[in-house]
């Protein structure tokens, strides 16, 4: 398991903000039992991120450390956007219909 789920739950910090502004909530519900499982799957479902911020960095034409800079965000902005939705498609419709 690629480094049990910490990038995931890395993710989920940056995006947890994100999905209590779009249902309007400061805590989350969130069962302690799946929250592994979870940052698992955010960390494998991270994997297509890469390429595109290196595409994308590329593609802005920039070069050295502003690229470095620029690479490091839009993977924190695209593993924040995965975890949001996982969230929002998977366990909060448990919370709200439960």
């Amino acid at each position: 398991m690629p480094l049990m789920g910490i990038p995931g739950a890395l993710a989920w910090m940056l995006g947890e903000p994100i999905v209590g502004a779009v249902l309007g909530r400061r805590e989350l519900p969130f069962p302690s039992d799946s929250a592994w499982p979870f940052a698992i799957f955010v960390t494998l479902s991270w994997g297509p991120v890469v390429p595109l911020a290196w595409l994308g960095t590329r593609a802005m034409g920039l070069r050295g450390v502003a690229r470095g800079l620029a690479f490091s965000v839009l993977m924190a902005l695209g593993g924040a956007a995965i975890s949001a939705g996982f969230y929002l498609l998977s366990v909060w419709p448990l919370w709200r219909d439960g």
